[in-house]
């Protein structure tokens, strides 16, 4: 469990007095001698003065906390190398030369395709780990191997193939740049459907793509506005305002604003930069004639449907599978 703390002798004591409360209620024995102590933009500050009955571990950043690393900058390659090695060395005790080519496929699906996971959730790992990672995944596929051990062409099938699902063409073994994609966008809708959540007001591990999967897979009935993004969100017709209006968007100095918000008393169009050309008028012309058939309901909240299920809820495996769409079957 990590606890966030300033650097203030009196607040870590109180810290202390409460650790001590919670062990006499709960009956547990609290142990802070197994604890490390992680100072976060403490520079020019002297953290030695912690009292002598919490631990002086004093650790530095990167860590890793629940098997994650963590960083207060951008995440260095360094920091993914225990995930690749851990990857890799599964396949040292494996004589994959022995295998059958099904029994290699299924250990690659269900064990090496497996391991990131966890990272894929709460990570965007880059594409150069990725492809680090396939790279084994690929070389013990097709020849049991470790990657140094395989010549180039050994693959009887383009990776890509392999990765697409088994109804069009493929092997089925997880594509991990659109695993993990899958993956975030569950944040998303989590948001969505349970405020309730910790994390609800923290930023997501969510990139671009995610966000306009997310948009594409997402029907929104607008309700009373309080939950949808007024430019974000595709509430409007099914669309996006910034996708209608991309010029507007950009002159926006509110982008993060409800629904609810922006359209009590029109307020959405006070809210922009000077506009300049004729462009950004046809586009709030254009807005603000679909926006005249939009009526908000107080008693009713914004829902949301996911359109790749028939129940309307999120699941990976139709996260995933929409990512694939307009491929086409290869029975090559």
């Amino acid at each position: 469990m990590a606890f966030f703390l300033h650097p203030d002798a009196q607040e870590i004591s109180n810290f202390k007095d409460l650790l001590n409360l919670f062990g006499k209620a709960s009956g547990l024995q609290n142990n802070v001698h197994k604890t490390q102590i992680l100072p976060i933009a403490c520079e020019g500050l002297n953290v030695q003065y912690i009292p002598q009955d919490l631990p002086r571990a004093l650790a530095d950043f990167p860590t890793s906390y629940l098997g994650l690393p963590l960083h207060t900058r951008e995440l260095r390659k360094i920091d993914f190398a225990p995930l690749i090695d851990k990857i890799g060395a599964r396949t040292l005790s494996w004589k994959g030369k022995f295998f059958s080519s099904t029994g290699r496929e299924t250990l690659v699906k269900y064990v090496l395709s497996s391991i990131p996971t966890y990272h894929l959730s709460a990570i965007p790992i880059p594409k150069w780990a990725i492809k680090k990672i396939d790279k084994i995944r690929r070389a013990f596929l097709w020849k049991g191997e470790e990657p140094e051990n395989v010549k180039p062409g050994a693959s009887l099938v383009n990776w890509p193939t392999v990765c697409r699902p088994k109804t069009m063409g493929g092997l089925g073994i997880l594509d991990l740049h659109k695993f993990s994609t899958t993956l975030r966008v569950r944040w998303l809708w989590l948001r969505w459907v349970d405020n309730s959540k910790p994390w609800d007001q923290m930023e997501l591990p969510c990139d671009e793509s995610d966000i306009h999967l997310f948009q594409a897979c997402t029907r929104i009935s607008i309700g009373n506005g309080h939950k949808s993004l007024f430019w974000e969100d595709n509430w409007l017709q099914g669309v996006c305002p910034k996708d209608v209006s991309p010029n507007l968007f950009k002159l926006a100095m509110r982008k993060s604003r409800t629904v609810n918000k922006e359209l009590l008393l029109n307020s959405w169009l006070f809210s922009f930069r000077q506009i300049t050309n004729i462009e950004q008028i046809h586009e709030l012309v254009q807005l603000g004639n679909m926006l005249q058939h939009i009526h908000l309901t107080s008693s009713m909240e914004d829902k949301i449907e996911w359109t790749q299920t028939s129940s309307g809820i999120y699941t990976a495996k139709s996260a995933y599978l929409a990512q694939f769409f307009g491929s086409e079957f290869n029975d090559n």
